[in-house]
């Protein structure tokens, strides 16, 4: 009995670790860092750009696409590249108002003089960080300052400090030749490609994790901080909302329904609950929640429009009860391990109820009660549908002055990682590059879901063998 069930274990892992094997691959090479390559062409011309990936069509008929160093891509003809090599000097150039760019950096442009020489690496990215830092200072000011008399005198510093920032930026220089000016506070990463097996891991990763903990900006560069925060405060408030109200629910079937037919009754209707397609539980929170209940706070509260547009609130709530019937499945199990006798025994001897749930209940079956409670994590980290319904956007937001950890509002649109992989809001570009940022959303929630049901699973096993060793002694 012991060689078919280690296959059905060794066939389920395969099952599960397949998919999310081929995501992470998948992951990890499109954020790979971007090398861009200097290709001479059969008429003598040089152009600077990055090869992208071939598809079979494209294999087939020996072209590539090339994104070049204006951020443009380009189709090219394999025979008319004559020679080409990885360029150890080109920069890669992420701004918040232009597309990617590619280039040699030709000098650093300060109040009309032109930095040039030894170490402009490092003189460019202290400019860059002070620029950047006085810019949002004064942006702060400004907003602080709004309907106070100290108004136009912030506003007069920001015009002073935006006409001289309109002189202070990068040049670079594209394979042609050809220069290009860069305003260097709306530059947030100037990379430059990185060579050997140490600079490559480095830079591989400290892009996953800029991607991860940057802000966005108003070019979809920057990071999914914002979604990975709301993900991850959906995830817990829901968890917690389900496998709270399944264990109660637990409890109180456990300590009222005695076996029998209604018992199965229960246990039955749990599990078609279970069965339930999860955008149907998103309708039911849109119908319910956001349209009733959002309208109805709102009419009482008199704030206009907040609540009946959907929210964390409303969404952790919907996702809270889709998750209800596993928890509760497992809860039940839980408690029903735990044998009858032992019940009766503690009843015969004078315990009330409280003291035989308190005393022999809990201490026998706490871990599978935890691992169960911990299922509602799991399955909410899950769903993604019903959140369309209830709040989720499909474009990252947020101001690129915004700094620090914060908690995002729990009325209002929010961004998920999930719903942003389904419907990409990024530029044109990011799917000319495979769409590496959606595919890490979805690396990420994997995570996140296989994570809780690996926590979960230990806690039930680890109650199981438990309960086990004590019935044995």
């Amino acid at each position: 009995m012991k060689t078919p069930s280690r296959l059905a274990l060794w066939a389920l892992l395969v099952l599960v670790a397949f998919p999310a094997g081929l995501l992470a691959v998948r992951t990890i090479l499109l954020m790979r860092p971007l090398r861009p390559v200097l290709s001479t062409l059969r008429d003598g011309s040089q152009i600077l750009s990055v090869p992208l990936e071939q598809d079979e069509i494209e294999s087939s008929r020996g072209v590539r696409r090339h994104l070049l160093a204006d951020g443009s891509v380009k189709i090219l003809s394999d025979d008319r590249i004559v020679h080409r090599e990885f360029s150890r000097d080109a920069y890669v150039v992420r701004s918040e108002d232009g597309p990617l760019r590619l280039g040699f950096l030709e000098g650093v442009v300060a109040n009309n003089d032109t930095l040039r020489g030894q170490k402009l690496a490092d003189r460019l990215e202290s400019l860059r960080v002070s620029q950047r830092e006085d810019r949002d200072r004064l942006v702060l000011e400004v907003r602080q300052a709004g309907g106070t008399v100290q108004y136009l005198h912030a506003m007069e510093r920001w015009s002073m400090f935006s006409k001289s920032d309109q002189r202070v930026g990068l040049l670079l220089r594209d394979g042609q030749g050809n220069l290009s000016f860069l305003r260097l506070s709306s530059v947030r990463f100037v990379d430059q490609a990185p060579f050997g097996v140490v600079a490559t891991s480095l830079a591989w990763v400290g892009r996953i994790c800029s991607i991860l903990f940057e802000t966005p900006d108003s070019w979809g560069i920057g990071g999914l901080r914002q979604a990975l925060v709301s993900t991850i405060t959906l995830i817990l408030l829901s968890g917690m909302i389900g496998g709270t109200l399944a264990l109660l629910a637990a409890f109180l079937l456990n300590e009222r329904l005695r076996p029998g037919r209604w018992a199965r009754v229960v246990r039955r209707s749990s599990e078609w609950l279970a069965a339930v397609p999860g955008v149907v539980w998103g309708a039911a929170g849109l119908g319910l929640l956001v349209s009733q209940a959002g309208t109805y706070f709102d009419l009482r509260l008199e704030r206009g429009l907040h609540w009946a547009t959907g929210g964390l609130l409303w969404a952790s709530m919907t996702l809270g009860i889709l998750a209800i019937p596993l928890s509760l499945k497992r809860a039940l199990d839980a408690l029903e391990s735990v044998p009858r006798q032992w019940r009766r025994i503690a009843r015969s001897c004078g315990a009330t109820r409280w003291q035989v749930l308190h005393l022999v209940v809990l201490p026998n079956a706490w871990p599978s009660l935890l691992g169960a409670w911990l299922s509602a994590f799991a399955r909410a980290a899950g769903e993604t549908a019903p959140l369309i319904l209830v709040g989720a956007t499909h474009a990252i937001g947020g101001d690129v002055l915004e700094s620090g950890w914060h908690l995002p509002s729990l009325s209002g649109g929010f961004s998920h990682l999930g719903v942003l992989a389904c419907d990409p809001p990024w530029p044109v570009i990011e799917s000319e590059l495979g769409h590496p940022v959606a595919f890490l959303s979805l690396f990420v929630l994997t995570l996140l879901c296989i994570g809780f049901e690996l926590v979960a699973g230990a806690f039930l096993g680890k109650g199981v063998r438990s309960l086990e060793r004590r019935m044995s002694e």
